[in-house]
């Protein structure tokens, strides 16, 4: 029964820093292999992996087993690519060994996730993992720690933050405001967190390269955007202040000019003044997006003019339906029942209607909406 020694380099550092390709077959390749690592990265643990993978090889071989020593080679992306390429090279081995069985040799639980994809094509017969003997010093530890600290990666994901804190509790001491440490330190980790949780870097990192080809091309929709950007953040801001001063240009607040003292009444507060900033926003956005592609394009906008209803729907809705939250919950804001229970009723009619009339022109409005964002 003709058995091969799997030696299994998932991340592909063998063939990044010896420069050889999967898979290498025999025990001559392999050490050619290993030497050419040790040459180019001692500390590597691929490396110990190989000669591991060859000893065993040796030790059946004198059994007087017949058996071969081979070395897959994944890739630095470490998933469905590494594991693919694998995939196909543990075919290619089949192919020219005709192997029935099969004893894997690894440096860690990473490469063995690969032992299903083994499995499926030969019989497993033993799984040997290679842990590197080191004497744990104080002196090796920061020796270790140093060339850690080097790489960039290990700089932003640790030291930074550490280094930030450090620095915040600092300035917290300094001004006599310690106790407050540790609730800003979680929000500010809580943050950290949901940032990473919703890909916050990579959209950012998405949102800068289309502001950067937009204004490189000088297309309006990009700076609608910009606007859109600029009157919410200055809608949220001021709707604040007249929030906190009990005053509004609408009459929305009490009439004796009395600020809302509950979180609710805020709440309600800030959403009566703030919705007509957002819908002009919108608006304004959509008004840059349609000019942007009849210059562009040459042609109007029909479809994207469309989307005016349901937006529109949408604020008179929402304006109104606040304003009605408010008279239930006892609370002096809005227009009214009736006036915002009309304004809520209008809103949800013109929703249909642009509901009826994107169903009509569907196909329209999603081409030039996709040919507008290109």
């Amino acid at each position: 029964m003709k058995t091969v020694v799997l030696c299994i380099d998932r991340d592909n550092d063998v063939g990044e820093k010896a420069g050889v390709k999967g898979p290498i077959i025999g025990r001559k390749e392999n050490l050619a292999a290993a030497m050419r690592l040790a040459l180019a990265d001692p500390e590597d643990t691929d490396l110990n992996t190989i000669f591991a993978a060859v000893r065993i090889h040796d030790q059946m071989k004198r059994e007087g087993r017949d058996v071969e020593v081979v070395t897959l080679l994944g890739d630095r992306d470490v998933g469905l690519t590494s594991d693919e390429k694998i995939s196909h090279q543990v075919d290619a081995v089949q192919q020219v060994l005709k192997a029935e069985s099969a004893v894997i040799v690894t440096d860690g639980a990473e490469d063995e996730f690969v032992l299903p994809l083994i499995q499926s094509r030969m019989k497993i017969i033993s799984v040997r993992r290679v842990i590197v003997k080191s004497l744990p010093t104080g002196k090796e530890t920061v020796s270790i720690l140093r060339r850690y600290m080097a790489e960039e990666r290990f700089k932003i994901q640790l030291l930074l933050p550490i280094s930030l804190a450090l620095i915040t509790y600092g300035v917290f001491f300094a001004f006599g405001v310690a106790a407050y440490f540790v609730p800003a330190l979680t929000l500010v980790v809580g943050g950290y967190l949901a940032m990473n949780a919703l890909n916050f870097a990579e959209a950012l990192h998405s949102l800068t390269r289309t502001l950067r080809v937009g204004i490189a091309t000088s297309r309006l929709s990009v700076a609608g955007s910009v606007v859109a950007a600029v009157v919410v953040a200055l809608g949220a801001a001021v709707s604040m202040q007249f929030i906190l001063s009990g005053s509004s240009p609408l009459g929305l607040l009490l009439p004796q000019g009395q600020a809302p003292s509950d979180v609710p009444g805020m709440l309600i507060a800030f959403a009566l003044l703030f919705a007509p900033v957002l819908y002009a926003a919108l608006l304004i956005r959509l008004v840059f997006r349609v000019l942007d592609f009849r210059l562009r394009r040459g042609k109007h906008a029909g479809g994207l003019t469309l989307r005016f209803l349901p937006l529109t729907g949408y604020f008179l809705l929402g304006w109104g339906a606040s304003g009605v939250f408010a008279f239930v919950m006892g609370m002096a804001y809005g227009f009214g029942p009736w006036s915002s229970s009309g304004l809520a009723g209008l809103g949800l009619a013109i929703v249909f209607a642009g509901a009826l009339v994107d169903r009509r022109f569907k196909d329209r409005v999603s081409a030039e909406a996709e040919d507008a964002s290109a």
